[in-house]
């Protein structure tokens, strides 16, 4: 490999360690601010501070692998790759996903105001959607712009069906769609590792 190359994968590691730790300090943000509302948690709160935990997890775990790249880089070893894929699929799949979508859960149980919930929803959804049509996210590039769109649509689906879940307070659906929406994001995960380094 050569030196300019070297250099350019050594800056992009840089970026990376200080988006996912940027990250990881506003996913732990959220989920302090939550724990520190609450003496007691019903499933409604329970499960958006779980997405913020595996959210601020991902972040974390993500920056520790890019921030071990730079190990890689120094000593020319040949597994760049194979850090880079895992630590964007915790960092994207894990940290960004589950942040964005615990967002409208969060305000529905701490607030009963519809513009707002409303708002944070469409923002969230539109805006997921939006990122994941595009040529600049993961699933798009991994998998294609077909199986993203409907990915997308499918996890957007679950989210506002969780939503509505949620305000009608039918416990064992919301249950069932936190479940499914993380198994979704598992074989997500697993699909693009594979693609990536099969």
């Amino acid at each position: 490999m050569k030196k300019d190359d070297l250099q350019l994968l050594l800056e992009e590691q840089q970026i990376n360690v200080s988006f996912t730790s940027i990250m990881t300090i506003i996913s732990t943000f959220f989920a302090g601010l939550i724990l520190t509302k609450y003496d007691s948690f019903d499933i409604s709160i329970r499960v958006p501070v779980l997405f913020l935990i595996i959210s601020v997890l991902g972040f974390t775990f993500s920056t520790l692998i890019f921030t071990n790249l730079s190990g890689e880089i120094s000593r020319f070893r040949r597994h760049f790759k194979d850090y880079i894929v895992f630590g964007n699929i915790l960092s994207e799949y894990f940290g960004v996903y589950l942040l964005l979508f615990s967002l409208p859960l969060i305000i529905v149980a701490v607030s009963s105001d519809l513009f707002l919930r409303s708002t944070v929803l469409i923002s969230v959804l539109v805006g997921f959607f939006l990122y994941n049509s595009s040529k600049f996210s993961l699933m798009e590039r991994d998998l294609g712009q077909r199986k993203s769109f409907f990915i997308s649509l499918l996890l957007v689906s679950i989210v506002l069906l969780m939503f509505i879940s949620q305000v009608y307070q039918l416990t064992t659906f919301f249950i069932f769609l936190s479940l499914t929406l993380l198994l979704s994001i598992l074989i997500i995960s697993y699909i693009t590792y594979k693609i990536n380094l099969g």
